[in-house]
């Protein structure tokens, strides 16, 4: 049946029993407890922390409460891929408030439960940055503000180059290649290239 738990083998298994061993309720609590304050969306009893935060729609509202507008659509619709947007739209407000990428979670540690360590990282380490980051915001505060966020993350300036300069990324990528073409056309003597370059000349088939 749907709600059936799927057993964990070999490798996974490992990999679960030493994160279950990771885990740490007080510091869970800690943080759950900040994001219904901060959001405003309490956790009703005998929720999950996962099953709370899945759909996205609180941690959008944590983040525009942290930075108004930081995160511009909040999808409310029950489909699958919608709410996926939803945390993807919180991971990427997590980086441009401060958090370092080695805390960042993915969306399916949150939406499959994969690794919620890793989430209840990354909200406890955005906690603390936003101290930085957003002086605007009153508070309450969440964990110890880091000395300085974003440029001492090596990581961080290429996964904003990523994000925000995929299609400059694309653009450069085709660029050498026409260069390159246009640098290999044989030159004859007359001064202009001839249509079709020696090498590229298609010999009949003989099919």
């Amino acid at each position: 049946g749907v709600g059936e738990e799927v057993p964990v083998y070999g490798l996974d298994r490992e990999i679960a029993a030493a994160m279950a061993a990771k885990h740490d309720p007080k510091l869970e609590a800690e943080v759950c407890k900040w994001i219904a304050t901060v959001s405003g969306t309490p956790q009703p009893d005998g929720v999950t922390m996962q099953e709370w935060l899945k759909s996205g729609v609180v941690l959008c509202q944590l983040a525009n409460k942290l930075k108004p507008g930081v995160v511009k659509k909040v999808n409310t619709g029950k489909l699958a891929f919608m709410q996926m947007e939803n945390v993807s739209s919180f991971i990427a407000a997590c980086r441009e408030l401060g958090v370092g990428e080695a805390d960042v979670f993915s969306t399916v540690d949150l939406y499959e439960g994969k690794n919620m360590n890793q989430v209840t990282q990354c909200i406890y380490s955005l906690g603390g940055a936003v101290q930085l980051t957003c002086p605007g915001f009153p508070g309450p505060h969440l964990g110890i503000a880091p000395r300085s966020v974003g440029k001492s993350d090596p990581k961080r300036p290429s996964v904003m180059a990523t994000q925000m300069g995929g299609f400059a990324g694309v653009m450069e990528r085709q660029k050498p290649t026409e260069r390159a073409d246009y640098v290999v056309k044989p030159i004859d003597r007359s001064g202009y290239a001839p249509r079709t370059p020696p090498q590229q000349s298609v010999t009949p088939s003989s099919a």
